[in-house]
């Protein structure tokens, strides 16, 4: 019997045409059913030469799937919740199947069908219960890893948040833990959720679990709890260790032996040299396990020259005031950095436990301490009054502290350090220290020298300190250089929209002389034709100079400039390049796409200084 043949293609009528001309959603189905047609034409002929099914039968069949599909493609379509797009059927509508639409988009390039997805979900509005079985489904590293993305805000960070505050308002506190401990062991449900319960308290669980009585059913289940989730709870455990017996100290120890955390080593190294023999050696055993290539602490000595190495990399590091950039947000920033500065301070104070006597240590736990107190450092208001201050520690301790700070450039404990009447001492009693501090780089820390001052030998510096200062501007300053006349007071106005006192000079020589005089020059711009000093003169003074040495500096002009200044850029820190014109519509887009540096100065820090400038060339020079 001759086989009937089904064309491949759909025929043309005028309900298909509505498939060309159509939605993308109805486009896609008439491919699905052309594709299913396909399928239907190399398998019905076979059944139809066996006599499974009839002409008759075929046909229907094919024009039932196909008018269902249709219908329900039509019938989906008119519905807004399961609209599709371009990456799904059916938009997911789901707290779970949403976030992990965003994860697929994202990873196939398609932040802005991410963005969306993480949209719909914020707009319904989850309750707490949903966001906290996304934690436990997702884990909370997914949501920072995507909170991280920058095409992903606002929204990726609103969602960290709502899921922060719902895991902070759902957290037992320690009673709670201690009656959910009670619960363990009752039944395999019961010790689930209470195990669950448990684990969602945080560090609250630590101190309940650590002392769970282990000859009890539930104390044993507790024990093991807190064994199989040491990492988990391992920044709680620390902080509990110093407090805590030999024996409890020697079990967290063991606990967090086992967390694979190198850092971790270092809060061990000083209870290798307890008097408890038992933790001692636990505490041997556990920094060896967790970091076999640090160096052995043979001493105390040596201990204290491994914990002090480690703060000196953390204080060089956690610098906001000098690395902050517009493209990243403040607070984010601030609270990196205070938590450098908070371990800082933790490994100093253990070295000084070790070593009381050892100066550095002490001038170790005196700038992470101070840093971590006064980062961002904003000016004092009352700044020059007499203040209770603690004298029980060395005057020369004081000294190492300052140098130390200067050492590793730590603008914030170097300011901290400074504004206090202790330090008038240690400047006075050392010309080449106090040459430092008025040649420092930045404009806090030579005012603050300034105010300690009383050497005849550098009086022309304290002086320029105080002159800079006292005829600077109450907003942010900025230079701009350009040998046109008109382009470059055209420039310094745009400047000016921004917020900034904009101060547009025609040559190489006269851009550096405005900047140097300013009291704080938060930025430089320089035409790339500047003349009479060329540019590369230009930039090489500004980089020498202490004033200026630190100000971002950016070349504007052709795209053939961009080219040609490549080598001045890469020679120098801080340098940028943006195409002309200048506009204040969209410079500050670009200086944030760049990570320029923002102002390290607020306008109250500006009024707070020259009031305090002018005191002190009162002063100097009397009324």
């Amino acid at each position: 019997m001759k086989q009937l043949k089904i064309s491949r293609q759909l025929p043309e009528t005028p309900g298909s045409r509505c498939f060309e001309t159509g939605s993308a959603p109805l486009f896609r189905m008439r491919r699905m059913i052309q594709r299913l047609i396909r399928c239907v034409s190399l398998i019905l002929p076979s059944l139809h030469g066996r006599r499974i099914i009839s002409t008759s039968g075929m046909l229907f069949l094919i024009a039932l799937v196909s008018t269902g599909m249709i219908s329900h493609a039509v019938g989906q379509s008119t519905n807004p919740a399961s609209e599709s797009d371009d990456l799904f059927l059916f938009r997911p509508d789901t707290p779970s199947r949403q976030v992990r639409g965003a994860i697929l988009a994202q990873r196939l390039d398609r932040p802005g069908l991410a963005a969306g997805y993480l949209t719909d979900l914020l707009n319904s509005q989850p309750s707490s219960e949903q966001l906290l079985a996304l934690r436990r489904e997702f884990g909370i590293g997914q949501f920072v890893r995507l909170s991280a993305i920058k095409e992903l805000q606002p929204v990726a960070g609103e969602l960290l948040s709502a899921i922060n505050d719902a895991t902070k308002q759902n957290q037992p506190d320690e009673s709670q833990v201690m009656t959910l401990i009670s619960e363990l062991g009752q039944s395999p449900k019961r010790t689930t959720d209470a195990a669950l319960q448990i684990l969602a308290a945080g560090d609250n669980a630590i101190g309940p679990l650590v002392m769970a009585d282990a000859s009890t059913e539930s104390g044993r289940i507790a024990q093991e709890i807190l064994k199989r989730n040491a990492r988990r709870f391992r920044s709680g455990l620390v902080e509990m260790l110093p407090d805590s017996d030999p024996a409890t100290q020697t079990r967290i120890v063991e606990l967090l032996s086992q967390t694979a955390d190198t850092e971790i080593a270092l809060d061990l190294i000083p209870y290798q040299f307890s008097e408890n023999a038992e933790l001692a050696a636990a505490a041997t055993t556990a920094v060896q396990r967790l970091n076999s290539n640090t160096q052995s602490a043979g001493s105390k000595k040596d201990a204290v020259r491994l914990l002090l190495a480690r703060v000196d990399e953390l204080l060089s590091t956690a610098r906001s005031s000098d690395t902050s950039n517009q493209n990243a947000d403040e607070s984010v920033q601030t609270d990196a950095a205070t938590r450098q500065l908070q371990r800082a301070a933790a490994l100093a104070r253990a070295a000084v436990l070790l070593a009381p006597e050892d100066t550095n240590a002490l001038a170790a736990q005196i700038v992470s301490e101070t840093a971590e107190q006064t980062t961002p450092f904003r000016w004092p208001e009352n700044l020059g009054t007499t203040t209770a201050e603690n004298n029980t520690i060395p005057s020369e301790a004081h000294t190492q502290a300052l140098r130390l700070a200067l050492h590793l450039n730590q603008t914030d404990a170097i300011c901290g350090l400074l504004s206090r009447n202790v330090a008038g001492n240690a400047l006075q009693d050392n010309a080449e220290l106090l040459r430092t501090c008025l040649t420092h780089s930045d404009c806090r820390v030579r005012l603050l020298a300034a105010g300690h001052a009383a050497t005849a030998e550098i009086k022309h510096l304290v002086r320029t300190s105080i002159l800079n200062t006292v005829h600077g501007a109450v907003k942010p300053e900025a230079v701009v250089i350009d040998s046109r006349k008109n382009a470059a007071a055209g420039t310094a106005a745009e400047l000016s929209d921004l917020g900034y006192t904009g101060q547009a000079t025609v040559t190489g020589k006269a851009g550096f002389d405005a900047a140097s005089e300013q009291l704080c020059c938060e930025l430089i711009l320089v035409h790339a034709n500047c003349l009479h000093w060329s540019l590369s003169e230009t930039v090489a003074n500004l980089r020498k100079d202490f004033r200026t040495q630190a100000v971002p500096i950016v070349i504007y002009g052709t795209k053939t400039d961009s080219v040609s200044t490549q080598h001045i850029r890469t020679n120098y820190p801080q340098m940028w390049f943006v195409e002309e014109p200048v506009s204040a519509a969209t410079l500050p887009g670009i200086m944030k796409l760049e990570g320029m540096p923002a102002a390290r100065l607020t306008n109250e820090d500006r009024i707070r200084m020259i009031a305090y400038s002018r005191t002190l060339l009162n002063s100097i020079e009397g009324p």
